[in-house]
Formats: structure tokens, C-alpha cells, sequence
């Protein structure tokens, strides 16, 4: 048991339609971490990580974000503890990256508090960080797939929350984009000490770029830890059906998933 997880479930069901897709899930999320959910398609991480943001309510359990009840927080006062960037978001179209990083600021500016130069400053510190301030007047839809999601991590960090949650923040990018966002994740955490929870399906690259992984199989954890110790071959196998080789890489140690190819 974590002495003060940043979030905190105990014995949480939840679903959609009447469905039941978590079952029974008890997890406690370290502070200043990457914690990564992996786990087969339709094995319920998405349910699971929007479940912790509350835009799904548990069925059954208690989730506690911050020490507190979610279920008893106003959606200002959650937006101020933690940020959910679902999967594949969208804007309106013509909608500049200083526009979209403005748009974290709403949690922060209740109707009768005008824009500040302090809200100007948090946004032009949030596009330093994500490398875009030469790209801050530019349309979304004129930027790559990587700068867009980098933008879409700029309004994420003007949102100014402890807690950051990604759902598949590589999706439709290829290895470069995807390791660049990545690696702007590591240094939100590294650097400002943000508590991020991603979910991920590429198992090299939550392996690569986690503290702790989180291994979900039809609605339940069967498996959590560091991923040096977590990521060997019978587990993959168990939880994904795959024939694979792990090894560890020569140059950091780190593991590296290999599958076994058969031609």
C-alpha cells in the first residue's frame, strides 16, 4: 500500500450500457511516476483511465484523487487536480496551438475574472515547454501529427494540475513522433514533477518510457510493477497470446520485446 497515492481506487467496477467492463479494481497511483496500462484490445485501460478522470462513474468502489472523494468533487475542483487527454482529440477547425493551449486555462477563470497577464505568462511557458512557441499562431491542421499532439499537451499544462492522464498519446504516429512525445512526457514528470498515467499499446515503448506498468486483462489487473520486472515472456504470452523474446537492451538495461517470428 502507497502511503499517498496521487489517485487512489478501491474495489471499482464500472461500464457502459449496463455492461460491466472493470471488475473489482483496487490501484494506487505513485506520485511523480509514469504509470502505464497495458493490456489487450477491448481488456477495458481506456474504461479504466476515464473511469479515474470521472467520466465514467464506478458502479461499485471509492476513487480518491488528491486524498479526495472524486465523487463529491465539482468538475472545477477535479479540473484542478487532474487533466484527461482522451484519445485522438479534436478541435474546431482553423483553431491556432496559442488558442487550444488558452482553452487549459478555463478551470482557473471563473466568469467574473478577466484574462491576466499571468494567464498569458502560464501559456507561453506551457508552449516553451512543448517546443512550439514558433508555432504558436499556426493553425492545428497545418502542423504534423507530432506537433499537434505536443500542442494538445501545451493546453494540458496550462490546465496546471498534479495529475496529467494520456489515453494512447502516440496513436497514429509513427516511431519518431511517438518517442518525441514520449520523451515530453519523461520531462513533465522528470522536471515538474507531474504524475502522469498513460495507457499505451505499444509494449517497447511502455517498457522504455514507465516507472510502473499496470497489466489489465478482461476488466482486471493481474499484474503490477517496474518493468524490468515485469516484462518477460510468460507474461506476455498469459495476457496477449504472443510468442515473444525479452532480453535486456546492452545499452540501458531496459527491457525489449522481440516477437517470435515463424516464416
Amino acid at each position: 500500500m502507497l502511503k499517498n497515492p496521487a489517485i487512489d481506487l478501491r474495489n471499482v467496477s464500472a461500464g457502459y450500457h449496463h455492461r460491466e467492463v472493470l471488475r473489482n479494481v483496487d490501484l494506487q497511483i505513485p506520485r511523480s511516476h509514469i504509470t502505464t496500462i497495458i493490456g489487450p484490445n477491448g481488456c477495458g485501460k481506456s474504461t479504466l483511465l476515464r473511469t479515474m478522470g470521472k467520466l465514467i462513474t464506478p458502479t461499485t468502489g471509492e476513487i480518491h484523487v488528491n486524498n479526495r472523494a472524486i465523487r463529491a468533487m465539482k468538475p472545477r475542483a477535479l479540473a484542478k487536480n487532474l487533466a484527461l487527454l482522451p484519445q485522438s482529440p479534436s478541435a474546431p477547425e482553423g483553431l491556432t496551438v496559442r488558442d487550444l493551449a488558452s482553452r487549459g486555462r478555463q478551470p482557473h477563470r471563473p466568469w467574473y475574472r478577466q484574462w491576466s497577464p499571468e494567464d498569458d505568462e502560464i501559456i507561453n511557458q506551457a508552449l516553451a515547454a512543448t517546443r512550439l512557441t514558433d508555432l504558436a499562431d499556426r493553425p492545428l491542421d497545418e502542423l504534423s501529427g507530432g506537433q499537434r499532439q505536443r500542442a494538445w499537451v501545451a493546453m494540458v499544462l496550462t490546465q496546471e494540475t498534479p495529475t496529467i492522464l494520456l489515453d494512447e498519446p502516440t496513436t497514429h504516429l509513427d516511431l519518431a513522433h511517438s518517442v518525441e512525445v514520449l520523451e515530453l512526457v519523461t520531462r513533465l514528470c522528470l522536471d515538474r514533477g507531474k504524475t502522469i498515467v498513460m495507457v499505451l499499446h505499444d509494449l517497447g515503448l511502455a517498457a522504455r518510457f514507465s516507472h510502473n506498468l499496470v497489466v489489465t486483462k478482461e476488466g482486471r489487473i493481474v499484474a503490477e510493477g517496474k518493468p524490468s520486472d515485469l516484462v518477460n515472456a510468460p507474461l506476455l504470452e498469459e495476457v496477449f497470446g504472443l510468442e515473444a523474446h525479452v532480453f535486456d537492451d546492452p545499452f540501458d538495461a531496459l527491457p525489449t520485446v522481440v516477437p517470435a517470428g515463424h516464416v
